[in-house]
């Protein structure tokens, strides 16, 4: 069995032909003469739980239906632990031997696995793709590199917020917040409410925690440009999500 590069998996099983089309079937073998893979070997990050099984089941009777020229294809999914992810896909690809045909991959995996040579550039593809007009354009450039792109985005959304009813009671808040500038306002009557606290945690140091909200925001993660800082800020814009800083450091209320 031979590896070929592999494309990202995508959240929509109509679009798992494209890309399999694209790519060639490394792990199974030539339906007929048409090139209609007679296997397709999908690897999903994380754990294979019955939800997600059964979620998976689903996209692939929906990719049989969408395409039925691919109907006789079998969607084979193997489930790898996200630690174990960089180390899988390195070994595939050396050895050419039990890859997938499709991957996930994590937001931070895309540019690193294509510069290794891992990823097939499916730009043609993807552009010629229908439901691609739909993307959020700031998740595709994640996997864009120059001309090329080399995955899809699977999903995205910004993070749930913790909070505590008690602290929002005795703020005068008697909702979660539904739009940033409820957030804002809310968060400061926290901050009112208890002197010397943020109205909002958020570590900077979790990536998956902050940037959700910086994107939401419209802002951009700074890039490191030649080890120096870039000239403009870039972030959250101020103007919609600034908070006035604490009197003193937080007693570890949010």
């Amino acid at each position: 069995m031979r590896l070929r590069r592999a494309a990202v998996a995508i959240p929509a099983a109509a679009a798992l032909t494209g890309l399999a089309a694209a790519c060639g079937s490394g792990s199974g073998t030539t339906g007929s003469a048409s090139g209609v893979p007679a296997q397709l070997t999908v690897w999903r990050m994380g754990s294979s739980t019955p939800a997600q099984v059964s979620w998976m089941n689903g996209v692939t009777s929906q990719f049989h239906r969408s395409y039925p020229a691919y109907a006789k294809t079998k969607v084979k999914v193997v489930w790898i632990p996200w630690g174990n992810r960089s180390t899988d896909w390195t070994t595939a690809f050396s050895s050419g031997k039990n890859g997938p045909d499709i991957t996930e991959l994590g937001n931070t995996d895309t540019p690193a696995q294509a510069h290794l040579g891992m990823l097939t550039n499916i730009a043609p593809e993807v552009h010629s793709w229908a439901p691609s007009s739909d993307m959020v354009k700031g998740m595709l450039a994640n996997d864009t590199v120059g001309s090329a792109v080399y995955a899809v985005p699977w999903f995205g959304g910004v993070r749930g917020i913790w909070y505590r009813r008690d602290q929002f009671a005795k703020a005068g808040i008697t909702s979660p917040p539904a739009s940033w500038a409820q957030l804002v306002a809310d968060a400061k009557l926290l901050m009112k409410k208890y002197p010397g606290t943020y109205g909002l945690g958020a570590p900077s140091n979790y990536t998956n925690g902050i940037v959700s909200f910086i994107w939401g925001a419209g802002g951009q993660v700074a890039v490191n440009q030649g080890g120096k800082a870039p000239r403009r800020r870039c972030g959250v814009p101020a103007p919609r999500t600034s908070l006035p800083k604490p009197a003193k450091r937080p007693r570890g209320r949010q």
